[in-house]
């Protein structure tokens, strides 16, 4: 009789972040992601972008996940400069605005890779997976939007751990003029899906389309644990 193998999976925990204060020019505690009660000129602050290292726990909460699908699941990081070695699915994509891109490769062929680029905009985070997944993580940073990163975080760690855990599903429509299409959660709902005109690339997605018809109902199975 085959053994059956244990695997574990801790629980993800955000890495403990120590929060910036910052003070505008009278010495008042600046209330980000809830300023707008304060603030008698919103509409001119589009243009400001003051005390952009607020955004700076983004990254760390990108590293603390990519540290945690390390330790956790049966996949390699392939981690530097952005170069056609590690950032093949951006091979039709401009790519000059990121520093660093990270992939994230299980063993199985069945289970979808995850790039994870890092933008030289403090705070910006691209997320991409499977052959044409995209998850922008979009930190504007302006005066006037009055973003907190905590926010952004928050769907940083929700689309990674849904992919570990479940996966997600890519399809290209067989009609020339049709799409390829993307959904992140099993239901195929409309939350974090999206679509790409086919006529981006006919011959990228002629290829993928062929891949996609190996998969089980073109659904990507989430990562595999690591043994005990």
């Amino acid at each position: 009789m085959n053994k059956v193998k244990l695997v574990r999976v801790k629980a993800y925990s955000r890495p403990e972040i120590a929060e910036a204060v910052f003070y505008d020019a009278s010495g008042n505690v600046i209330h980000y992601g809830n300023r707008y009660e304060y603030l008698d000129r919103v509409d001119e602050l589009t243009h400001e972008q003051t005390n952009q290292e607020r955004s700076l726990p983004i990254f760390v909460v990108a590293q603390g996940l990519l540290d945690y699908l390390q330790a956790e699941y049966d996949v390699e990081l392939i981690d530097g400069a952005p170069d056609r070695k590690n950032s093949d699915v951006y091979s039709n994509t401009n790519i000059a605005h990121l520093t660093r891109i990270v992939k994230v490769k299980p063993a199985a062929s069945n289970q979808p890779s995850i790039w994870i680029g890092f933008s030289s905009a403090l705070g910006m985070v691209e997320v991409r997976a499977g052959l044409f997944s995209t998850f922008d993580m979009w930190f504007c940073g302006c005066d006037r939007c009055d973003d907190n990163w905590w926010d952004v975080a928050d769907s940083l760690e929700s689309v990674i751990l849904a992919i570990a855990k479940k996966g997600l599903t890519e399809h290209v429509d067989k009609l020339p003029w049709g799409r390829a299409r993307y959904w992140l959660h099993p239901d195929r709902s409309s939350e974090w899906s999206g679509s790409i005109p086919r006529s981006w690339s006919k011959d990228r997605f002629a290829s993928e389309r062929m891949i996609l018809r190996e998969l089980p109902n073109e659904v990507w199975e989430g990562f595999t644990g690591r043994n005990i």
